[in-house]
């Protein structure tokens, strides 16, 4: 519930008209879903202007609008602020809304497994608190606004994933969140194209930890290269998790698991000990395979201790974890071979963490890849997916399937690497990366589909799960 006067405090706007009405249910940027006596803020992007649909909200119950500077329009009885931006505003009254509760906010970013370790830090925290968390990826100065306006008087902690296009990004959602809690799981190629460099991709990632308060703790990766620049740009106490043993989190015994039960389906786990402090140790069994998991449960389970939740508890959080759609799901297809769905997005870390989670895969047929580009590397992009391409079959990988703009590079690479001209094949539409898959796959196969999301290969996965000719 807000009232105008704090409405009006909060973005600093000026009251156009007055309606029947001080005080809003909730806030929204959709005029189809703003709540009926709800404030509708009227948004502007590329493909839209949120000040074309200040009636229809008005018609769909909306008691008030937030319009920029000469674009109200509205009479009657609907109230309208009138402020210099609109998407400034909604940020504002995010940021005043998270104010009014004293709760640990956990903010995650990083290069590679922002949107899994987020998962994993709610799963790890749920045994104890009511978690509110981004939706999906709501991620961006739209989602994480909208994810902090959501926040009510029965949550009692708050995990948001902060996205990175560009320098001074992390800041920005970092003042609207103001976080108790940072999280930064590695620093990778990821934005190499609109960064530059490691380097600067580093300084932006950090932005997080620069810019917390001072009574906040910041949760760092120690067997990422940057941990030591991280630290010493953190304004709060460091918290440390990785495989190393100097860690304050750390694993050992780490197993994995792959077994094909009576069904058919892959049922997969990776197991390990988590070492916290005082040498306190608890066994961790994870429903999902692959050792790149085993840091993102590290991560949330500093997380969680850091809210003084014992380890038990967190094991028993991160045994319910799975992984968000698209991000290496394992999948049994209708004709029996296994697809690891890796659809979402792909950086050069992730690609080579796929890659080790299907060679532990128990399977006697081949192991297929289907790639597609990578995006966002910047000039390197050649030579970084050509270097990509000379990793696959020494990884296991017998055939490669590639399309995009950047598959002869991994295609070049891929033979340089010692995968023979017959099992290089590159197509140009998701249809015929699928029909290619579907000639060549059998029933003990593993396939492994990896891109950038712009490259929409959960396409080629659907096609995949209908059935098709594979035996």
């Amino acid at each position: 519930m807000f009232t105008l006067e704090e409405i009006l405090q909060a973005t600093k706007g000026t009251l156009a008209h007055g309606g029947l009405s001080t005080e809003f249910t909730g806030v929204s940027t959709d005029s189809r879903t703003t709540p009926a006596g709800g404030l509708f803020v009227a948004l502007r992007g590329e493909r839209f202007d949120g000040h074309d649909y200040v009636e229809q909200a008005a018609k769909s119950g909306a008691a008030g609008v937030v319009v920029e500077r000469g674009r109200g329009g509205l009479s009657g009885a609907v109230t309208a602020v009138e402020v210099a931006n609109t998407l400034t505003a909604l940020a504002e009254i995010a940021s005043f809304h998270r104010g009014r509760f004293a709760l640990p906010v956990v903010a995650v970013t990083g290069s590679v497994g922002k949107t899994t370790t987020k998962e994993f830090v709610a799963a790890a925290l749920s045994p104890r608190h009511y978690v509110l968390k981004s939706r999906e990826s709501f991620n961006n100065e739209i989602g994480l606004p909208l994810t902090l306006l959501q926040l009510n008087e029965q949550h009692d902690v708050v995990v948001l994933e902060l996205a990175m296009r560009g320098e001074g990004q992390i800041r920005y959602l970092t003042e609207i969140a103001s976080p108790t809690v940072g999280v930064i799981t590695n620093i990778g190629e990821s934005h190499l194209g609109i960064l530059g460099s490691v380097q600067a991709i580093a300084r932006a990632k950090g932005e997080l930890v620069e810019n917390m308060a001072k009574e906040g703790v910041a949760v760092l990766n120690a067997d990422d290269g940057w941990y030591t620049y991280l630290s010493e740009l953190s304004r709060c106490p460091v918290v440390s998790f990785g495989c190393t043993d100097a860690a304050d989190f750390s694993a050992r015994e780490v197993r994995l698991s792959c077994v094909r039960e009576q069904t058919g389906a892959l049922s997969v786990a990776t197991e390990f000990t988590v070492v916290g402090h005082a040498s306190e140790t608890c066994s961790v069994r994870l429903p999902v395979g692959g050792h790149h998991y085993v840091s993102n449960a590290l991560a949330a389970t500093a997380v969680a201790a850091s809210t003084g939740m014992r380890l038990e508890e967190i094991a028993a959080g991160l045994g319910s974890i799975q992984p968000p759609k698209m991000r290496q799901q394992w999948l049994t297809a209708p004709d029996g071979y296994l697809i690891l769905d890796d659809a979402y997005n792909s950086s050069p870390a992730s690609l080579r963490a796929a890659l080790r989670a299907i060679q532990w895969v128990s399977a006697t047929g081949k192991r297929i890849a289907v790639l597609g580009d990578i995006k966002e590397l910047g000039e390197q992009a050649t030579e970084i997916h050509r270097q990509l391409g000379t990793e696959l079959h020494p990884c296991g990988i017998d055939v490669l399937i590639a399309t995009g703009d950047f598959a002869d590079s991994l295609a070049r690479g891929a033979r340089t690497g010692g995968m023979s001209d017959e099992n290089v094949l590159l197509f140009h539409s998701t249809d015929a990366v699928t029909e290619a898959v579907r000639q060549r796959v059998k029933r003990d196969d593993v396939v492994l589909v990896k891109a950038s999301r712009a490259m929409h290969l959960e396409r080629v996965v659907d096609g995949l799960m209908e059935g098709g000719d594979g035996h």
